[in-house]
């Protein structure tokens, strides 16, 4: 049987095991479980700061580049914080978009794969390498002195993995310094 609102249920009730209709409408008292406490306050980020400077979005930038361009095999560099906001990137036109949500998604596959390692007694997450036949993933956690960051590098097939691993390990270090 419908309700006033044309619904098989009530969208506001509440039951009272004394009443004979479960289904009667009476108001709820409104629910403050999701509202902020009255006592704690919210200090939002001023919106002019960003969380990286300007320089050292550049050198950023421009590291990633040198890398991409000395490392043909590399092709992809994305540099995301640790929530997956993107702060640099070198891309291939064709694939901006997805690779972007993709980036998005390494830092989840960074925290997950930090959680495991801290659960079985192994503290320091160094990488995530994912695998394909004709693609490789690399997913690396940089922690810098003053703010953590999530690089993650695309290659095509890749002769030799050692090196792979070398090339952006170092690209690792040299964003470290920056940050």
């Amino acid at each position: 049987m419908p309700t006033k609102q044309g619904l098989p249920f009530p969208l506001r009730t509440r039951f009272n095991s004394t009443e004979a209709d479960p289904l009667s409408e009476q108001e709820v008292e409104p629910d403050n479980s999701l509202h902020p406490r009255e006592d704690e306050h919210e200090y939002p980020l001023p919106v002019d700061e960003s969380v990286i400077s300007e320089e050292i979005k550049n050198r950023l930038d421009q590291t990633l580049k040198m890398f991409v361009k000395k490392y043909p095999d590399i092709q992809n560099v994305i540099l995301t914080t640790v929530d997956g906001f993107e702060v640099s990137s070198v891309l291939e036109e064709y694939q901006k978009e997805s690779l972007r949500r993709v980036a998005a998604m390494s830092s989840s596959l960074q925290s997950i794969g930090s959680a495991m390692l801290q659960e079985i007694g192994a503290p320091t997450y160094q990488y995530l390498y994912l695998n394909s036949a004709k693609r490789s993933v690399f997913i690396y956690l940089i922690s810098g002195k003053s703010m953590e960051l999530v690089l993650m590098a695309i290659s095509g097939e890749i002769d030799s993995l050692g090196q792979a691993l070398w090339l952006i390990n170092k690209l690792s270090d040299d964003i470290k310094s920056y940050i």
